[in-house]
């Protein structure tokens, strides 16, 4: 099936306590600078509290637990970050939020006290504070449903205190009606203001002083109340959104409206953000959905359902349905408690949009914040496979597998009956699941011809290997298994104490051997030329810690294995003799690829080193192969690019210039890449259980010129 080139797909959750009335109202995110990959995640609660989050990557629903911020007494309507030099803090920033109590507070969320103390309530408004934003220069803007604007500022006479003192300066009268928006410019310190009549008021300084007042007034700019207000700073664009179930793109120089998005759904938009790489708008209605919209041209790009019923999956699947079974969604908002002026989190939907660091999308629904990833561009057939993670991908033709390194030679330099074989099994590609099942493909329209059921133990590596006709995999429990490609059958070979990483063949004249790598360091050399039932030739420790990867070579008896411990080492496949080792990598290799004389080693920090197998000499490292550890590494044979798979890309390397010529991301992340040479294209399983093709027909000969 061919797909649709931006993708949405979920990462983690962060669930908060379940009952109704800690439905998530909104979100905000920060990486400090001084937390390295620490994470903070704030959400804030229909209770008043705020759910403060601490991660380090992306955690599951069940691997995080927050510390509570309590102190407001109503909803929380609004939550902000605040960084800089000059914020204080124990962390060098702060947390402000603002509640359906008329109050705003400011939070040191970097205090080592269980639960950070409040540092300061800012009050003086008479009504629900709806909304707050604050420029560069420290002006915080607070907007009310009492119809007043406030402006404060740090006092400068307390800059030696820890925190900064926020005193009123300003109040803005001239709004008939509730406050129910605000954006603003962070350094001009222009101020717009959205109503509930429909109307968008635009504020300035006034003559250099440190005041504002009002420089025009858009009346009736929706028919109903404005409830969301989004500033892009560098298009020249405001976008609001009202309960007329519109979104309208505003020029900021002239006012004019360019553009008039109306909810497909015919449910109002309850969220805004803009995704500045891209240049584009990202709307969330209360129907659940998000739309991707190209604002000055093409239109709506994209639109998933990313809250109830028909919503897209959610990873980690039953522990996530679990923690949210007894959310309760309230269903209206007390009309005994607070007049509160924007959408509550009563009806549901998605509350907050906000973009997080990595590019991961942030959303608010019922008690969670989830976190998505919105990829572009790629161009792919997708296979609905499996459902676990794609371990390994298999395909006659493949110079290289991920986590299995099976040798592939070209027919020039095969038997005559070798060659013969592997035309005859072009028709098959093949993959292996977490879910237990070995699954046969076919490689022209990715329709699954063949299911293998593996009942004892969790399948670790695949190779295919068509002279015997089987397919070969490892085991957890540090079994193989040869299973037939027609009938199934399969037969157990024994040796190895602990999970089989990884699994590579050489066919030299009328044999077959296998080699086998262990998280136990062994490396086992198994006859299974099939004149005979399979037998064990050698097993003996290769290495003092875990073996991750194995790979005969293609153009002499010799093969190589890496591991968790410095050095790569060298056997001849004859004698099993150690005849070299290659020193270099710091970090545990987890990857090895064969093309000709050369040797390419993958490592955990993303790097790749080209070797000369004849010399045992290095001659180039490529330092950032991938921006993470590597799931997979291969040659393609024609061409001799690298191809390299992490979880968040796979790229095309000329590994001679040291250039890249292409590289593929997805909304899911990548867990193995194959090749199959029949239709020039890379297969690559996701974690989700999806196989990916990814056509190398978009890369020319000449690009690696």
């Amino acid at each position: 099936m061919r797909e649709s080139t931006i993708q949405v797909a979920h990462c983690s959750t962060y669930v908060v306590e379940q009952d109704s009335s800690s439905a998530v109202t909104c979100h905000a995110s920060h990486r400090p600078r001084r937390g390295g990959a620490t994470e903070l995640t704030a959400a804030g609660l229909a209770n008043g509290a705020v759910a403060l989050f601490t991660s380090r990557g992306e955690p599951s629903c069940a691997e995080t637990k927050p510390r509570m911020l309590r102190g407001h007494s109503g909803l929380v309507c609004g939550l902000l970050f605040v960084s800089g030099p000059e914020v204080g803090g124990h962390g060098g920033y702060l947390l402000l939020s603002c509640s359906a109590d008329r109050t705003v507070r400011v939070w040191d969320p970097a205090s080592s006290e269980p639960e950070p103390a409040c540092v300061q309530t800012l009050r003086g408004h008479g009504g629900t504070v709806t909304d707050l934003a604050i420029t560069d220069t420290g002006m915080l803007v607070t907007g009310s449903t009492d119809s007043t604007v406030r402006i404060w500022r740090a006092d400068p006479a307390r800059t030696v205190m820890l925190h900064p003192w926020f005193s009123e300066v300003q109040v803005l009268r001239d709004v008939s009606g509730w406050i129910n928006a605000l954006a603003l410019h962070s350094k001009e310190e222009t101020l717009y203001v959205g109503d509930e009549r429909g109307h968008i008021s635009v504020y300035r300084p006034a003559g250099g002083a440190m005041r504002l007042s009002r420089w025009r007034q858009q009346p009736r700019v929706h028919s109903l109340g404005v409830t969301r207000l989004l500033l892009v700073p560098g298009e020249r664009v405001l976008v609001s959104a009202s309960y007329d179930c519109t979104a309208k793109v505003l020029d900021t120089r002239s006012g004019a409206v360019t553009r008039i998005i109306d909810s497909p759904h015919r449910s109002r938009f309850t969220a805004l953000c803009w995704d500045g790489a891209r240049s584009e708008l990202l709307l969330g209605d209360e129907s659940g959905h998000l739309s991707i919209w190209d604002v000055g041209g093409e239109g709506c790009l994209k639109c998933e359902r990313l809250w109830g019923d028909g919503a897209l999956p959610k990873q980690g699947g039953e522990k996530v349905a679990a923690a949210l079974a007894n959310a309760v969604r309230v269903s209206r908002i007390d009309s005994t408690g607070p007049r509160v002026g924007k959408p509550g989190p009563s009806q549901g939907g998605l509350r907050h949009l906000a973009l997080a660091e990595g590019g991961r999308l942030l959303s608010s629904s019922g008690t969670a914040v989830d976190a998505w990833r919105v990829v572009h561009g790629i161009s792919s057939v997708r296979a609905a496979a499996h459902s676990a993670a794609v371990v390994a991908v298999a395909g006659p033709g493949t110079a290289a597998v991920c986590d299995e390194g099976e040798e592939r030679r070209s027919d020039a330099a095969r038997s005559p009956e070798a060659a013969l074989s592997t035309r005859s099994s072009e028709s098959a590609v093949y993959s292996a699941s977490l879910d237990g099942t070995i699954r046969a493909w076919d490689p022209q329209d990715m329709s699954c011809t063949s299911i293998f059921h593996e009942v004892r133990s969790e399948i670790a590596c695949l190779i295919h290997c068509p002279r015997c006709e089987r397919l070969v995999t490892g085991h957890d429990d540090g079994a193989i298994r040869l299973w037939h490609v027609d009938s199934g059958s399969t037969v157990t070979l024994s040796g190895h104490s602990n999970t089989v990483t990884c699994l590579s063949v050489d066919t030299r004249g009328k044999s077959v051997r296998l080699l086998s790598s262990s998280f136990d360091g062994t490396v086992g050399a198994w006859d299974i030329s099939g004149q005979r039932p399979p037998r064990l030739e050698l097993l003996f420790a290769a290495h003092e810690e875990e073996v991750l990867a194995v790979r005969a070579a293609e153009l002499t008896p010799r093969y190589v294995t890496a591991g968790s411990g410095a050095p790569i080492k060298i056997w001849s496949l004859d004698t099993h003799a150690l005849l070299g080792q290659l020193r270099g990598h710091t970090e545990p290799v987890g990857h090895l690829a064969v093309d000709g004389h050369f040797l390419l080693s993958g490592s955990d920090d993303g790097s790749v080193r080209l070797w000369d197998l004849y010399a045992y000499a290095l001659l180039r490292v490529l330092p950032r192969v991938q921006e993470g550890p590597l799931r997979g590494l291969l040659v393609v044979p024609d061409s001799g690019w690298l191809v390299a798979c992490s979880e968040a890309a796979v790229r095309v390397w000329d590994y001679d210039s040291g250039g890249l010529l292409k590289e593929w991301r997805h909304a899911e992340p990548f867990c193995s890449i194959g090749l199959r040479r029949s239709t020039g294209d890379v297969i690559a399983g996701t974690e989700e259980g999806l196989l990916v093709a990814l056509p190398l027909a978009e890369l020319t000969p000449s690009m690696g010129a």
